[in-house]
């Protein structure tokens, strides 16, 4: 072997590993990003809203994101669609209250306009 090919085979090897772990570390931090954001939006949502029924949906869909991270520590099953499925179902469900409650605090926030 010529005296640099060692040196590039090692420098390639490198930048895979860095190509990799690089991807892997987006990956994790983005869904941490996403666990925060949504809990984030869950709390509020939940503090927010005026209905029990609303309040019941948000807590239910908290509830059920929640045992789906703390079961993703073991394994992540987001890539099969039964489990995905839910999963942005729940998050759907909390930002579809979370909207609900805005609408409700600025009808109730907003004076009438007088005439």
């Amino acid at each position: 072997l010529p005296p640099n090919s060692y040196h590039r085979q090692l420098s390639r090897a490198s930048l895979r590993f860095c190509r990799v772990f690089g991807f892997l570390v987006q990956r994790m931090l983005s869904f941490i990003f996403l666990i925060f954001i949504v809990s984030y939006v869950a709390i509020r949502a939940y503090n927010r809203s005026v209905s029990s029924l609303h309040r019941f949906w948000v807590m239910g869909a908290f509830i059920g994101l929640a045992t789906y991270y703390s079961h993703s520590l073991v394994n992540n099953f987001l890539d099969v669609d039964k489990i995905a499925l839910p999963f942005w179902s729940f998050i759907a469900i909390i930002v579809y209250v979370d909207n609900q409650s805005r609408s409700e605090v600025v009808t109730k926030e907003t004076p009438l306009p007088i005439e």
